[in-house]
């Protein structure tokens, strides 16, 4: 069995090894600030009435039947790093793709063929 079969073998294995990277915010995070935070009146956040939904991968996958194709394509690319390297190192990018990704995302005057290519050359852009 290879490391991506073993991680995705199941929604709770992929939320554990999605938990497991040491990455400062997930895509789980912005699903939580949107559902939770931006409407809850609290002005103390560590006494979180959804406490239990913060930093939750398997939480953020429930929220569909089974996970999406790009996050099986995500998981496997991950998987291969950890094979290959590290969790921690499989985390920093996990992280910088995440943040490089929310850079394209904002920019406004972006050449777009350029940062398409730029993101295929780090790797976090592989469709046509």
């Amino acid at each position: 069995m290879t490391e991506f079969e073993r991680i995705t073998e199941s929604t709770e294995t992929l939320a554990a090894f999605l938990a497991s990277l040491p990455c400062i915010e997930g895509p789980w995070n912005e699903a939580f600030h949107e559902r939770f935070c931006n409407y809850c009146p609290a002005k103390d956040c560590d006494n979180c009435q959804y406490e239990e939904y913060r930093n939750n991968p398997l939480w953020w996958l429930k929220l569909r039947d089974e996970p999406s194709e790009g996050t099986k394509q995500a998981a496997k690319k991950l998987a291969a790093l950890v094979e290959e390297y590290s969790a921690l190192e499989a985390g920093k990018v996990l992280d910088i793709s995440l943040n490089a990704a929310k850079i394209l995302n904002e920019e406004k005057d972006i050449d777009w063929a350029m940062a398409i290519s730029a993101a295929q050359s780090i790797g976090i852009y592989d469709r046509g």
